[in-house]
C-alpha cells in the first residue's frame, strides 16, 4: 500500500510543480504559489528540480525567507543526488545560483548580515552545456551562459 501511495504521490508532484512552473511562465504567480504550497510531500522529501522550482516561486512572490531556506535545502539534495551527474549537478546550482543570489540581495536590503550557510557562488563557464541533459537544460534554461547559443537550446 505504501509504495502506491508513493508512487501517486511522486506523479501529483510531478505535476502540481510542472502546473506552477507553467503558471509561472504565464505571469499567474498566485496560481504557482498557490499549487506549490500544497504539495502532499514535505520539503525534505522532494526531488531537487521540484526544489528549486519551489524556491524561485517563493523568489517571485517576494516570500524571500522562505525561498532562502528552500534554496539551502535544494543545494544539499542536488550535491547528494546519486541519479544526477556531475555536469547535471553544476548545471542545476548554477541555475539555483542565479535565482538565489537574488533573493539573498532583497534580504540583505533589510537585513545586511544575512547569509547563506551551504549556497556558494558559482561560476557558470563550468557548467558544460554539452554534457548537461536536455531535460534540465529545457526546464531550467541558463540563456546567460556564455555558450547557451551554442549548445544550450534543445
Amino acid at each position: 500500500m505504501k509504495l502506491i501511495r508513493d508512487a501517486y504521490n511522486a506523479v501529483k508532484v510531478g505535476t502540481m510543480a510542472t502546473n506552477a512552473w507553467e503558471a509561472v511562465s504565464r505571469s499567474d504567480l498566485e496560481k504557482a504559489n498557490n499549487l506549490i504550497n500544497y504539495l502532499p510531500i514535505r520539503d525534505e522529501s522532494l526531488p531537487p528540480n521540484v526544489l528549486l522550482i519551489k524556491a524561485c516561486i517563493k523568489h517571485r512572490v517576494r516570500a524571500f525567507q522562505d525561498a532562502k531556506t528552500i534554496f539551502e535545502l535544494c543545494w544539499q539534495k542536488i550535491e547528494s543526488d546519486k541519479k544526477l551527474t556531475d555536469y547535471d549537478k553544476i548545471y542545476l546550482k548554477c541555475y539555483l545560483w542565479f535565482s538565489a543570489e537574488m533573493t539573498l540581495k532583497a534580504l540583505k536590503s533589510r537585513n545586511p548580515n544575512e547569509e547563506y550557510e551551504n549556497v556558494v557562488p558559482i561560476d557558470f563557464s563550468l557548467a558544460d552545456l554539452r554534457k548537461v541533459n536536455p531535460r534540465w537544460k529545457r526546464n531550467f534554461p541558463l540563456r546567460s551562459h556564455k555558450d547557451w547559443q551554442l549548445c544550450g537550446e534543445t
